[in-house]
């Protein structure tokens, strides 16, 4: 009799665990869609078979469900040993281009956000709906939400799912798409501000004195050129500054001669002329 006993034990144990694997492996995609699931590859692409219709529909790449890009509320029960639920598919479609960003957290019941503790394990997946792999990302302590990053060029027909490991109880979530603002358009350079000044005196030492001063906003360290006509002649920097007046050093030598009609151009000052 006892012996009988056990004999019925380890069959139902046994039962119980096929009835496990099977569920597991009705969460996978019926087609050669990448699935980080409970069919052991985590990191691979995987196809996996089913065994009969799922009880969940979209708990396969087939029945994903339709979904516009808008935030959803669902629920995983992955308790259940004899259906769990460990798996929702999604399809949707991004027509404008730009970045997105595609996110899953778990929520309290009644869909705020989840209370503190060890968050429900969840985890994303995004791929386009032929096959190529765009992210996965886990929620984890620290991680309260899973985002996987989204560059889109033209319209693109993109599949999600959001799993539980077997075993991980049930947990209610919100699956969000977010579109990230435009960067705003780089500003051009300020333009410079370039007064001109007569010269009144070139100087043996290597200077000139101009005849613009405090009054015109010159201080010491702005810099400019000599110019006569369109020719640069020499670069000039401001080493000193008067009332009505500025005394400038020429740097380097001079591509030709300062005649009357040389002026300095100073960059800085509001242009007086």
């Amino acid at each position: 009799m006892a012996h009988a006993q056990r004999v019925r034990r380890r069959a139902s144990r046994i039962a119980r665990a096929r009835r496990r694997y099977a569920a597991a492996r009705r969460a996978c995609a019926a087609s050669a869609v990448w699935i980080a699931c409970a069919c052991g590859a985590s990191a691979l692409l995987i196809a996996c078979a089913t065994s009969g219709p799922p009880a969940d529909p979209d708990g396969t790449a087939a029945g994903a469900q339709a979904i516009e890009l808008a935030p959803r509320a669902d629920a995983l029960r992955c308790e259940d040993d004899a259906q769990p639920d460990c798996a929702d598919w999604f399809r949707f479609r991004v027509a404008e281009p730009g970045a997105w960003r595609v996110s899953v957290a778990p929520v309290a019941a009644g869909g705020s956000p989840s209370a503190l503790g060890a968050p429900a394990p969840l985890e994303l997946g995004i791929a386009e709906a032929t096959g190529r792999e765009i992210g996965r990302a886990k929620v984890a302590p620290g991680t309260p939400v899973a985002a996987i990053p989204i560059e889109v060029g033209a319209a693109t027909d993109y599949v999600a799912m959001v799993t539980l490991p077997p075993g991980a109880g049930a947990a209610e979530y919100r699956l969000s798409f977010d579109k990230a603002p435009p960067r705003p358009a780089a500003s051009p350079p300020a333009a410079s501000r370039v007064a001109r000044f007569t010269i009144l005196e070139v100087q043996a030492e290597g200077g000139v004195l101009i005849d613009g001063g405090r009054q015109d906003g010159l201080r010491p360290g702005l810099r400019g050129r000599l110019r006569d006509g369109k020719r640069t002649l020499g670069q000039l920097v401001v080493v000193d500054v008067f009332d009505e007046g500025a005394r400038a050093r020429i740097e380097g030598p001079l591509s030709g001669e300062i005649t009357p009609d040389t002026v300095a151009e100073i960059e800085g000052p509001a242009d007086r002329r």
